[in-house]
């Protein structure tokens, strides 16, 4: 029966973790401020690497950045291998520190969120040579930092109140 339970529980997550990336893609469209959401995907992904082990963490870090290569508008799919980058990193410094604030997990998010947008506007503009102005990506890289560091709180308590109630 604890079997049973626990392969639920893993279901359940993973249908969360499908419900939230549809919940960005579809929702959060009207929530934009500026033109920019906040990038929910990446908050769970800082989540799982803290909280799992690094099997799992991988392993979870690679379907999120499927589901956000599936549901984005990239040409190429960066988000998988970025992902496993930032999992593994956020993993190995979240064993050196302690994690359990708040202010901790939402300087994570923001500092994932901040590198990820670099790498993907430098990757894509030396690969497909489709550039947005400096300015403007500027502008979406500190507004979507910022905005998802904001919402990143909600997300942190609904991951709390599943695996520990």
């Amino acid at each position: 029966m604890i079997c049973l339970e626990k392969k639920l529980k893993k279901i359940l997550f993973l249908l969360i973790l499908v419900i939230v990336a549809l919940f960005q893609i579809t929702y959060l469209e009207s929530l934009r401020i500026f033109n920019v959401k906040p990038d929910l995907i990446l908050v769970l992904l800082v989540l799982v690497s803290i909280y799992f082990d690094f099997k799992k963490a991988l392993v979870l870090s690679i379907f999120l950045g499927f589901l956000k290569d599936l549901f984005g508008v990239d040409k190429i799919a960066l988000n998988i291998p970025l992902f496993v980058l930032w999992s593994y990193l956020v993993f190995k410094l979240s064993r050196k520190i302690i994690v359990e604030k708040n202010f901790i997990k939402a300087l994570f998010v923001f500092l994932i969120n901040f590198l990820h947008n670099i790498i993907r506007y430098f990757i894509i503009s030396f690969l497909i040579k489709d550039q947005i102005p400096i300015f403007i990506f500027l502008r979406i890289l500190i507004l979507e930092s910022f905005y998802t560091t904001l919402v990143s709180p909600l997300l942190f308590m609904g991951f709390k109140t599943f695996f520990y109630k």
